[in-house]
C-alpha cells in the first residue's frame, strides 16, 4: 500500500520488517516473495543495482522452497533491474548486463511454463501469469530502446492480464504508450494515455497517477498537436 501511495521509504521499511519476519518463521516462500517486491521497489525509486541484489536473492530462496513460480517472478523482477542497469552503465558494461537481462526474461519465462497447479508460490503469486511476464518483457525491450517488439508484445500481454487486476493494465497500457512515443506515433500514445486514465479512476492508484503524469510530459515536443490537446481535455475531465 505504502508503495502504491509512492512512499517508497516507507514501504522499504516494512518490506525489511517482513523479511526479518519470514527469516523468523524460517518460510523461503514468503522470503522470496517479500525479495521480489523489495526488488520492484528499488528498481522502480531508482535504484536498479539494489534491485538486482534481492532479485537474486529471491531466485536463491524460491529455489529453496520448490517453487517454480517464485523463482520465475524473482527472474522477472530481475530482468527488469538488469534493463534499467543498461542505461546507467558504461557503454562497456552494456552488453553484458544487455545479456543478462535477456537471460533472465527467458528463465522467467521457462520456469513459469513449468510451474504445476500444485506449485507452492501459487497462493503468493495470484496476480503472476502469462500475461504479467509479457509486460516485464515489454518494459525491457523499452528500456533496451526496441519499441517495435515491445509494442506487439504488450498487446499481447494486455490480452493477457485479468481485467481485475486493474492497476496492471493501466500499467501495462502506458508501456504501450511509452513504445508509441518512441516510434513517434504521438496519435496512438495519447489514447493509450487516455485509456491508461480511464483505468485510473477505477484504481486510485497515486503511483499509477504519477506514471500518467510523467508520460504526459513525454509529449510536450507535441504539445501543440491536436492529439495532445484532446488528451489534456480528457485528463482535466478525469
Amino acid at each position: 500500500m505504502l508503495f502504491n501511495l509512492n512512499d517508497f521509504a516507507g514501504a522499504g521499511y516494512y518490506y525489511a520488517e517482513a523479511r526479518s519476519a519470514a527469516h523468523e518463521a524460517d518460510d523461503d516462500a514468503i522470503c522470496s516473495m517479500v525479495l521480489s517486491n523489495w526488488s520492484h521497489l528499488a528498481t522502480w525509486s531508482g535504484d536498479p543495482r539494489l534491485g538486482v541484489e534481492y532479485a537474486l536473492g529471491a531466485v536463491a530462496w524460491g529455489q529453496r522452497a520448490g517453487s517454480k513460480l517464485l523463482v520465475s517472478y524473482g527472474c522477472d523482477v530481475g530482468a527488469r533491474a538488469y534493463a534499467a542497469v543498461v542505461g546507467r552503465s558504461a557503454r562497456n558494461g552494456q552488453r553484458s548486463d544487455h545479456v543478462r537481462c535477456m537471460k533472465s526474461l527467458e528463465q522467467a519465462h521457462r520456469e513459469l511454463s513449468r510451474a504445476p497447479d500444485g506449485d507452492a508460490g501459487a497462493p503468493l503469486l495470484y496476480f503472476y501469469g502469462d500475461g504479467q511476464y509479457l509486460a516485464t518483457r515489454t518494459r525491457c525491450l523499452l528500456d533496451l530502446k526496441n519499441p517495435g517488439p515491445a509494442l506487439a508484445i504488450a498487446e499481447e500481454s494486455i490480452a493477457g492480464i485479468d481485467p481485475f487486476f486493474v492497476r496492471n493494465v493501466a500499467l501495462t497500457r502506458i508501456l504501450m504508450a511509452h513504445a508509441h512515443i518512441q516510434i513517434r506515433d504521438i496519435d496512438a500514445a495519447c489514447e493509450d494515455i487516455a485509456e491508461a486514465t480511464t483505468l485510473v479512476r477505477h484504481n486510485n492508484s497515486p503511483r499509477v497517477a504519477a506514471v500518467v503524469a510523467e508520460s504526459r510530459a513525454q509529449l510536450t515536443p507535441w504539445r501543440d498537436s491536436p492529439a495532445v490537446a484532446a488528451l489534456d481535455e480528457r485528463l482535466r475531465t478525469c
